[in-house]
């Protein structure tokens, strides 16, 4: 098993609240690809998110089976959308389905800054390292260093933090970044992606992914 360390990085900082607690509400859904674009699309013709959520929940535009999914699914997708700017926003609409899929990824490691964390100090750094199997042993050991900084972890129950573990790990599979066996892809970003959410910060998105700082297709 593998220990991957922390690796200081400032780039991005990635904060989701005042208090530096890990947020740890992404439990509902996975990627949640399809309903991402949904909603972008009605906020693209709306450009307010007050006005896109009720208009999602009016219209059900991410074809949820339950009105409490409909509800729940809403709110975790309009929270990762919001973090992403106009262009980006707009660039996932306009993308090739792979960039779709980086694009709603990097929108969760922003949002949420223990999956962008983990992706940054395991996923990535496993990656360049040529280590291309993940596994919940790396996430329970990841865990377990974590908790040193962030208490919120230890509130966490057995039965719902093996749950988070399932969501990261759909997550990531949606994302095509590991296939079914935990094998890690690699991932092939456009210039277009990495221009667009790297901007004048090289590698400030690509850490999340299991790819090199030109994008997949180098070294560094």
């Amino acid at each position: 098993m593998r220990v991957v360390g922390s690796v200081p990085c400032a780039k991005e900082v990635l904060v989701d609240s005042s208090s530096g607690r890990y947020l740890l509400s992404f439990s509902a859904g996975a990627l949640m690809l399809n309903e991402s674009l949904a909603v972008a699309r009605v906020y693209s013709d709306l450009l307010d998110w007050d006005a896109t959520r009720s208009f999602v929940l009016h219209n059900n535009s991410i074809q949820a089976t339950a009105e409490s999914s409909l509800k729940r699914y809403t709110a975790e997708v309009i929270g990762r959308l919001k973090v992403l700017n106009a262009e980006q926003l707009k660039f996932l609409l306009d993308a090739s389905a792979t960039d779709q899929k980086l694009a709603v990824w990097t929108a969760i490691c922003r949002r949420y800054a223990f999956i962008g964390d983990f992706a940054e100090e395991v996923l990535h750094q496993k990656f360049l390292g040529q280590d291309y199997s993940l596994s919940f042993d790396d996430y329970d050991v990841f865990v377990a260093q974590k908790v040193f900084w962030h208490e919120e972890l230890e509130e966490v129950t057995e039965l719902t933090q093996k749950k988070l573990r399932s969501v990261v790990f759909r997550m990531l599979e949606g994302a095509g970044l590991i296939n079914e066996f935990g094998m890690i892809s690699m991932a092939f970003p456009s210039d277009e992606f990495i221009q667009m959410f790297d901007g004048d910060v090289p590698g400030s998105t690509v850490r999340f992914l299991p790819a090199y700082e030109s994008g997949g297709h180098g070294g560094y």
